[in-house]
């Protein structure tokens, strides 16, 4: 970091220079705070990752003081030592020099134009964006484990996520089974690293938590060495084996792979504990990331991938889906639990259903059939059910079903805005009963004159109708001839399917039209 700022000009005495790959890895080491002390005694003072900065005020003169004194800031765990010249020093202690490079400790020597002020300014500023670079990119890998545990053979794919995301390689071992990703140390002997890691997390299953342990391995040719932190997942009592997941990576491991290595962990505990065919909290928590993470603004790739993750859940061939609230016809009943879940999964025959207070919210490829909207009846729950929207668009799909769901829910009955023929049977007492949702669903009632190519019927039907079936003063109305009006709104009303010499039928028409564009 400091290195890599010009106008610092700071120069890197230690390690010698030329020791390229301990250069490379000063280079590469972090560090959590910068911190000055001119004490002889610096130890007491550090915290594990401090950058020291001195001036040299209280620095030892002798060799083997200044031994002692960069040994003791390597044992509280100093990131490494960086001097600023005068008005002590003109020049870094070549004693001082020897004794970083024999320790294995960086050594960073600042010009006399630089002042700490600015450096601990710069430092502060450099160490808050790599925070939150590392915390969205942590929020980003939380979401893509999350969706490689809702994907077929969901343990490999996690594996790959960790592995491809935190620039590591990623183990598993279940019993006798073993999953690996990423590019693991050719002469790795993995089963010994893994025995020696679960003999030291068997004892801690009896404790709370989740068992950790930490270890390093050499690489291929011996000169790279691997930090490798382990898990031991708990899995379900029923089952005797144990999940041993490991994730190693060069030079160091930092705190974003470690919270990545925690969730992955936490993801195989509960597919561990869950049986296959009723993965009820994982495929809630797809909900989540299909409805709240997912919006217009998710394009390209993303979207895509989306849709893919969609169509595995779905089943094969599937191009889009109906979204499906169910909620009680009690309010005041209990809050919907896992046996609610499970029944919605059946009658919808689809995974993906969430439980939200006394709410259930679901995705589906088909929309229920009069059987089913029965059952729902009879098991005093009334549905609303949204138009069919492409996979892509499954947030929008939810948000009609949310304001369907609330006339459904003041009428008592099940309303669909994928059946016209259902809707109209509460429209215009939908608009009644709830008058925020009369435009909404007027637009459902009147979508079969959606589209340019109606526009002519529409605007000959909407004019008629405020002429209260007046021909002529409609057509004066357009500019149209008398037969030209006819047609149209003839047209219109087989497009309908309504009866336009009912009375009933031209009334509720004229509210919808009135609800859609109240000017009119």
């Amino acid at each position: 970091m400091l290195l890599d700022e010009p106008s610092f000009d700071a120069k890197l005495l230690s390690p010698a220079p030329e020791d390229v790959d301990a250069v490379r890895s000063a280079r590469a080491q972090g560090f959590s705070y910068p911190i000055v002390i001119e004490l002889v005694e610096v130890a007491p003072y550090l915290t594990p990752g401090d950058l020291l900065l001195i001036t040299g005020l209280g620095l030892p003169t002798e060799d083997e003081q200044l031994e002692q004194y960069v040994a003791g800031a390597k044992a509280a765990g100093a990131a490494g030592i960086v001097m600023g010249l005068e008005p002590v020093y003109s020049e870094a202690p070549p004693g001082l020099i020897a004794a970083c490079r024999a320790q294995g400790m960086p050594f960073v020597c600042l010009p006399p134009a630089v002042y700490f002020a600015s450096v601990i300014s710069f430092i502060t500023r450099a160490l808050e964006n790599q925070r939150l670079r590392a915390l969205s990119a942590m929020v980003t890998t939380a979401q893509h484990l999350t969706e490689a545990a809702m994907q077929h053979d969901s343990l490999q794919q996690l594996l790959a996520v960790l592995a491809r995301e935190r620039g590591g390689w990623a183990v598993l071992r279940v019993g006798e089974d073993l999953l690996t990703a990423g590019a693991l140390p050719a002469h790795l002997d993995l089963d010994g690293v893994l025995d020696d890691l679960t003999r030291r997390l068997e004892p801690q299953l009896r404790q709370k938590g989740t068992p950790t342990t930490f270890t390093t391995v050499a690489g291929d040719d011996h000169s790279t060495t691997f930090e490798v932190t382990a898990h031991l997942a708990r899995n379900s009592q029923r089952s005797a084996a144990l999940s041993v997941l490991a994730f190693g990576k060069a030079p160091h491991l930092d705190t974003s792979d470690r919270t990545a290595l925690l969730l992955a962990t936490s993801l195989v505990s509960m597919l561990s504990r869950l049986p296959a065919e009723q993965t009820l909290a994982v495929d809630q928590l797809l909900m989540h990331f299909l409805i709240d993470a997912t919006s217009s603004a998710v394009t390209g790739r993303e979207r895509a991938r989306m849709s893919g993750l969609l169509e595995r859940a779905l089943g094969r061939g599937a191009e889009s889906a109906h979204a499906v609230i169910a909620q009680r016809r009690n309010e005041h009943g209990p809050e919907a639990g896992f046996t609610d879940v499970a029944w919605l999964r059946r009658l919808l025959r689809t995974p993906l259903v969430e439980q939200r207070g006394r709410r259930l919210r679901a995705f589906t490829s088909k929309p229920p059939e009069r059987t089913e909207l029965e059952q729902a009846t009879a098991e005093g729950w009334v549905l609303a059910i949204s138009r069919e929207r492409a996979l892509a668009e499954l947030p929008h799909a939810m948000h009609e079903a949310e304001e369907l769901s609330r006339t459904a829910r003041r009428l008592g009955t099940h309303v669909g805005g994928h059946d016209l023929e259902q809707l109209s049977k509460v429209w215009p007492l939908a608009a009644i009963a709830d008058p925020m949702l009369g435009g909404a669903a007027a637009s459902l009632w009147l979508a079969p004159l959606d589209g340019d190519e109606y526009r002519a019927e529409r605007a000959a039907l909407s004019a008629w109708l405020q002429r209260h079936g007046s021909w002529d003063r409609t057509a004066r109305d357009l500019d149209l001839h008398r037969n030209t009006v006819r047609r149209l709104v003839a047209s219109a009303g087989e497009r309908l399917g309504r009866d336009l010499d009912d009375p009933v039928e031209r009334a509720r028409l004229l509210l919808a039209f009135t609800a859609i564009d109240p000017e009119n």
